[in-house]
């Protein structure tokens, strides 16, 4: 992403709040956003859109603070305090917040637009720190040009001869090795089960010792039988390509 940032922080909003806006939070332990909104009257941060994944809004803090509190009746008394706003009209809220812990209020308005997506998930606690990588780098022009493709030309390519008697009898060997199911063994999709009757008896079988790397005997077990993602995760960097083990614990580690 080569936008600059206008803030470095982003907390949810709701699309339809377009003028002054409040909020208040309060948390049993001292996180982060305690510190960052301490005596920072016109910090702005982005409003995040659940729906879209969006960094729709710039915002910006009109007045507010962070506080810790002893019982929530003092809670309520900073609230209001802080930004006049009273909590009696959210006592559902208020009654699960910790009996004592550290708090903020704020009110803010919004002072410019945005479009920025967000990769990934947005934390639970309702704010974010942000960097450049959070985003998705949303390619320039006009995604209405039209692109010429389907020409016929010749070309000349050097190819690796595959033994497709190996193949066959490798798809056999793992059909009776994995109970007569033919499925992904890092991820363990099966086509046929997603896919009923076109995808029976499919698998993409990936050569442990690749076959550009020069003429070598292979038996069956050393094609292995991938699903087409994780095939293409494991050959995605030529130079650094993975074996089957890494990347199956590189699956584990995100699920």
């Amino acid at each position: 992403m080569t936008q600059k940032l206008k803030a470095s922080y982003a907390i949810t909003h709701e699309p339809d709040l377009k003028g002054t806006s409040y909020l208040w939070s309060a948390w049993k332990r001292k996180h982060w956003p305690i510190e960052v909104i301490q005596n920072q009257e016109g910090l702005r941060l982005y409003g995040f859109n659940k729906k879209t994944r969006k960094c729709f809004t710039v915002l910006q803090l009109i007045r507010g603070d962070a506080f810790s509190y002893k019982s929530k009746t003092e809670f309520s008394k900073k609230v209001r305090a802080l930004i006049q706003q009273e909590t009696s009209g959210n006592k559902p809220w208020l009654a699960n917040i910790p009996d004592q812990g550290f708090g903020l209020a704020i009110t803010y308005k919004p002072i410019d637009s945005a479009d920025l997506l967000l990769k990934g998930k947005f934390p639970r606690l309702g704010w974010k720190k942000l960097t450049q990588d959070d985003f998705v780098d949303v390619p320039s022009g006009d995604f209405a040009d039209m692109y010429e493709e389907g020409q016929k030309v010749w070309r000349k390519h050097l190819k690796a001869e595959r033994s497709s008697n190996l193949r066959g009898k490798a798809k056999a060997y793992w059909e009776v090795k994995l109970n007569g199911k033919l499925r992904c063994c890092v991820c363990r999709f099966d086509f046929s089960q997603i896919y009923p009757g076109r995808g029976e008896n499919f698998i993409e079988l990936h050569h442990e010792v690749p076959v550009s790397a020069g003429p070598t005997k292979n038996r069956v077990q050393d094609l292995v039988p991938l699903c087409s993602n994780c095939h293409r995760m494991i050959h995605r960097d030529p130079n650094n390509m993975l074996t089957t083990e890494e990347l199956r614990l590189l699956w584990k580690s995100s699920t």
